[in-house]
């Protein structure tokens, strides 16, 4: 159920862009893809309907060089954002890479010297604008990760030529222990799983329910169609299973007075087991997009599909 929407500007540029969303409690926090950070706190009615923002902060995401973004540069393309145990994870497309920002005195994601997250092999298969654009922690502990597209299979991200077809990657790993002074980066043991195509439908975004499933967000966009999104659930078996994962499609988006390029999604709590849903698009700093932010609340019905455990 629609609850509340926003179409977000600011005086302060490169503000917009973006493609990551938490939310803690009653703190936004998003990054986009030109490392912009961009932390605010909520303002909700007694009911928990999204009011507007108070205490906004833009700032700016540092590399494993202590480097700072400034501009829309290959290493600064974030894509998505998830809190992990002592701060956040960052993955970025172009440039594939997954950050880890630990929690600082500061701003979220101020750290100056993040650490590197060891990739699943095959990622350097993938396009470099269609990159590890969906990422969640599991209630397991577990990182799940959702490629936007097939991967090439040349290893150099180059155009693919038969993947149109092909079944999306999906990588859950264990971060493992990271010993300082002896990697470079946290070591990760991955395995590899695979979600069917939903026709033109690309993943976006995607966030953790209290159920335990995942709530994953895609977006298509043709010239007779224009842009929509959609929202399906992954159900925690599925993710257990070696057979390809389920959609369970619990909301549809086409109505272009309504909808942009959604690419950041987030859940929090609701009352009587549901779920607040938020959808962030990004305007990809062009004239002819906008920078949405969108509420809804779904209930428990819908976040938990009655479909038999996987074997």
């Amino acid at each position: 159920m629609f609850k509340a929407g926003f179409e977000l500007s600011t005086r302060h540029l490169p503000f917009g862009g973006f493609s990551g969303l938490t939310i803690d409690g009653n703190r936004l926090i998003s990054v986009s893809d030109s490392g912009l950070v961009w932390q605010s706190y909520l303002a909700l009615d007694s009911e928990g309907v999204l009011l507007g923002f108070t205490d906004s902060k833009l700032s700016a995401l540092h590399d494993t060089l202590g480097q700072s973004a400034h501009s829309k540069e290959e290493r600064f393309d974030a894509e998505e954002l998830s809190p992990w145990p002592g701060g956040w994870l960052v993955s970025f497309e172009q440039e594939h890479k997954i950050l880890w920002y630990r929690s600082t005195e500061g701003p979220a994601l101020s750290d100056k010297a993040p650490l590197a997250v060891e990739l699943p092999a095959r990622v350097s298969e993938l396009k470099a604008n269609s990159g590890l654009e969906a990422m969640t922690r599991l209630a397991d502990g577990r990182l799940l990760l959702i490629a936007e597209d097939a991967p090439t299979g040349n290893g150099d991200g180059s155009e693919p030529t038969t993947t149109s077809t092909a079944a999306l990657p999906v990588w859950v790993g264990h971060l493992l222990q990271h010993v300082e002074g002896q990697s470079e980066q946290i070591p990760c043991a991955w395995t590899e799983l695979s979600l069917e195509r939903n026709g033109g439908f690309h993943p976006t975004g995607a966030a953790l329910l209290a159920s335990g499933n995942v709530l994953l967000l895609e977006r298509s966009w043709n010239e007779v169609d224009g842009v929509r999104a959609a929202l399906s659930v992954l159900t925690h078996s599925d993710l257990q299973a070696e057979n390809p994962i389920r959609r369970h499609q619990v909301l549809y988006l086409d109505d272009p007075s309504t909808i942009d390029n959604f690419e950041a999604i987030a859940t929090a709590p609701g009352p009587q087991g549901s779920t607040w849903v938020y959808l962030l698009s990004d305007d990809n700093f062009s004239e002819n997009q906008r920078t949405l932010l969108l509420q809804f609340l779904l209930p428990a019905s819908e976040t938990s599909p009655n479909v038999p455990s996987a074997q």
